[in-house]
């Protein structure tokens, strides 16, 4: 059970932006892992002038920890704390040099040892043309640190230094087909050794298309780090999926989504300590009894393979949800 809403409040040529949400989760075996958990998240569009722009965004969220991190029946609770300004400023009629800087905070209630901050910022060019492309090239560092020590491992040295070269690309090749893609190198350095890693691909592909007036199609795949990991290495997850959503009518939207992910932890020195594969599937139906008023309904199954363990896992869940636009 949820209950959330969001606002947004435009000023002149800014526009400010408020959201909330508050869920109970509760499941039907386990009851013990049953919680409460909620989501805030504050936002600024902002201009200045005509060659200054951006985004100011700062949230907060209480959620239990992945559920394959789990274990008997011990809840988690994480809390996490964001804050991201990302800004562009126009130099040509079709160039902007742009800017991001973030920060983000994670502690634990009960796997303290992971509690992290991250720090994270870049610096990139981007060419935008007339027909809504664009493209990126960023340089992008990362400086995470956890917050308490290991052992005789004091904190400030169970962390990591990251560089990432990216390009980004944005295009909408025709009125029904939308291309998404990134791509870049990463390679980053233990604090506690000083060894630097190889450098490893990462990147995502993502394809929508309108395939008639009724149904549109998608599909993507990727391979990223993950942000936050368990403190022995580099979460690398490599994800693809395909979808479909169909109109039946103005009243009635059907949506199919199947999804594969694939997580390694590696250390720096490349040794492999996890090895999981997921699979999902997630049918939705969303009901619109009213032009500002929607209904959702979903059912979804996933199932865990650990390979480097019998940690795996099945789950079903069925949810329901109303939403009001105004």
């Amino acid at each position: 059970m949820a209950l959330g809403g969001r606002i947004d409040v435009p000023v002149s040529r800014q526009n400010f932006s408020a959201s909330a949400r508050v869920n109970r989760q509760q499941y039907m075996d386990f009851s013990e892992l049953n919680y409460t958990g909620w989501q805030a998240d504050l936002g600024w569009a902002w201009q200045a002038g005509s060659l200054l722009s951006g985004q100011l965004n700062a949230g907060t969220s209480r959620s239990m920890s992945s559920f394959e991190d789990t274990r008997d029946g011990r809840i988690d609770m994480v809390r996490q704390s964001n804050v991201q300004w990302q800004g562009a400023y126009l130099i040509l009629s079709n160039w902007a040099l742009v800017a991001d800087v973030g920060y983000s905070k994670q502690t634990h209630d009960v796997r303290t040892l992971e509690d992290a901050k991250n720090l994270t910022y870049g610096l990139g060019m981007r060419y935008r043309t007339e027909y809504g492309s664009s493209l990126t090239v960023r340089q992008q560092w990362q400086d995470y640190d956890y917050l308490r020590n290991l052992a005789f491992i004091p904190a400030d040295r169970r962390g990591y230094e990251e560089r990432l070269t990216q390009l980004v690309l944005q295009w909408p090749y025709s009125e029904k087909l939308n291309i998404s893609a990134t791509g870049g190198v990463s390679s980053w350095k233990s604090k506690l050794t000083g060894e630097r890693s190889s450098s490893t691909p990462q990147g995502n592909l993502d394809l929508t298309w309108q395939a008639t007036g009724k149904t549109k199609l998608r599909a993507g795949y990727g391979q990223n780090f993950d942000q936050f990991t368990s403190g022995v290495g580099r979460d690398l997850q490599r994800s693809s999926y395909l979808g479909s959503t169909w109109a039946t009518s103005e009243k009635w939207l059907w949506d199919l989504e199947l999804r594969l992910r694939d997580r390694k932890t590696e250390t720096v020195s490349g040794a492999l300590v996890r090895d999981e594969e997921y699979r999902s599937v997630k049918a939705s139906v969303v009901f619109k009894p009213l032009r500002n008023w929607s209904v959702r309904s979903y059912f979804q199954i996933e199932d865990r393979n650990d390979r480097r363990g019998s940690a795996d896992y099945d789950s079903l869940q069925a949810g329901l949800s109303s939403k009001y636009d105004f």
